[in-house]
């Protein structure tokens, strides 16, 4: 990222197998707005791949990738402009963050299909406060309790993909207010 102006850096289907964390005293730092190194054989921490991330970037796009732990709120940093965040396919664990604090303009979050323990613990209902989500994939986690009636308050959501996780068999009727467009995937396991 030493180029003086790069806004858009696509890394993504190589052989990568580690990522430096961002620089702050690189020029691109302040002009990155896409970065994408999915399908790639990174492995590394999430909080370290969460250092440091420039903050003018619109989407973020990790997936196919071998990164692990947690994304703790404290590893996030306040991403105004971040659109489209991606991190399916890797292997994260721990509870979801309150992703409302730190990416207030989220429209995509996809952390779907972990491997190995995957995302656990409640949906959190601060999801609801993302007032221009419209795809969210949490699919083919170990996610439990109960779906979140406050999502259906979430009139901009197109895409809900809840499936292959550990929540209860109850689908809440509040989800019927998200219209007739919205696409909503509940499939429970046995």
């Amino acid at each position: 990222l030493f180029a003086p102006a790069l806004q858009y850096a696509n890394f993504s289907h190589n052989n990568f197998t580690s990522i430096n964390s961002f620089k702050k005293f690189k020029r691109s730092h302040l002009t990155l707005t896409i970065c994408d190194v999915g399908h790639n054989f990174i492995k590394t921490s999430a909080s370290n791949v969460m250092k440091n991330v420039p903050p003018n970037i619109e989407q973020f796009i990790l997936s196919s990738n071998l990164i692990h732990g947690s994304l703790l709120t404290s590893s996030l940093e306040v991403l105004s402009n971040l659109r489209r965040f991606n991190m399916s396919m890797n292997s994260l664990s721990d509870e979801l963050p309150d992703f409302s604090n730190s990416y207030p303009n989220l429209q995509v979050l996809d952390l779907s299909e972990q491997i190995g323990e995957g995302l656990v613990g409640n949906i959190p209902e601060s999801l609801a406060n993302l007032p221009f989500l419209s795809i969210l994939n949490l699919g083919g986690n170990q996610l439990s309790s109960i779906i979140p009636p406050v999502l259906g308050n979430m009139g901009q959501l197109r895409v809900l993909n809840l499936s292959n996780n550990k929540l209860s068999e109850a689908i809440p009727k509040e989800l019927g207010k998200l219209g007739e467009f919205a696409h909503i995937i509940c499939a429970f396991r046995r």
